[in-house]
């Protein structure tokens, strides 16, 4: 039997070392909840687990991503109904649908109880997350279609393709820095003229580049340029640079 109070004078007896008999004391209590009796019949107890079962039930059901279960001969156990409405030829097909077929194959190769993979569907992508439940000698998973993402990331890597064949076919030196001065970027045209690899000086302060004469004077017009950026200023600036064998171009 179980009891609960909100008399903290009633806690404070119960630990205290007076407490050696609390038989009465217990029946005797205001409670404010109804007494959870654990010995009561075995429907009430079963009533509770059967709502517990029916709650923990309907979270797939409402999922908008598809569900997954099979076991380990690739039966379907299990399709929630986005995964219905996601692959209508999924009963039809089986273990011969694709989604189905990479699970099987991925689990027996993997031998891990957890892995995450993308699978190509025509021209669709869905990423699978598969688990596999040893206790129960079943695989579930669950897919969401990245197909969107995968597009965008797709046209962002071509646009930056695009942006370097552009940024370092020009001729004038171009830099991107940051507002420390650490230099992100340097085109191809100021690299071979200064006779430089990119790794020695990306990820540098940019007046540390060896291919300035005045380092010290390019440093306080760089500050300056970063103090009149918020007031949409920029300032013009002439620097001797070292080329090839230290020859000075202006």
């Amino acid at each position: 039997r179980y009891y609960a109070t909100t008399s903290q004078a009633d806690i404070n007896f119960l630990t205290s070392d007076e407490a050696e008999n609390v038989t009465g004391f217990l029946c005797g209590i205001d409670n404010p909840f109804k007494t959870l009796d654990f010995d009561s019949t075995n429907s009430d107890r079963e009533s509770a687990t059967e709502a517990t079962l029916e709650r923990l039930a309907s979270f797939p059901e409402l999922l908008s991503h598809p569900v997954i279960e099979i076991d380990l001969a690739g039966n379907i156990t299990y399709l929630n109904p986005a995964a219905l409405e996601e692959f209508p030829d999924l009963q039809q097909l089986k273990r011969q649908h694709p989604i189905i077929a990479q699970m099987i194959s991925r689990v027996h190769h993997s031998q891990a109880t957890y892995l995450n993979c993308e699978t190509e569907i025509g021209e669709r992508v869905f990423e699978q997350s598969i688990h596999y439940i040893a206790a129960s000698e079943i695989i579930r998973c669950y897919i969401v279609d990245i197909t969107q993402r995968k597009q965008t990331e797709a046209a962002l890597q071509e646009s930056e393709r695009r942006f370097r064949a552009i940024f370092n076919s020009m001729f004038q030196f171009i830099g991107l820095l940051q507002p420390d001065g650490i230099l992100l970027e340097a085109n191809q045209t100021a690299l071979d003229f200064a006779g430089l690899k990119a790794e020695e000086v990306i990820g540098r302060p940019f007046w540390q580049a060896r291919w300035w004469s005045i380092a010290t004077e390019t440093q306080d017009k760089l500050k300056q340029a970063i103090a009149l950026a918020a007031e949409g200023q920029f300032i013009r600036y002439e620097v001797d640079v070292r080329g090839v064998g230290d020859t000075i171009a202006t």
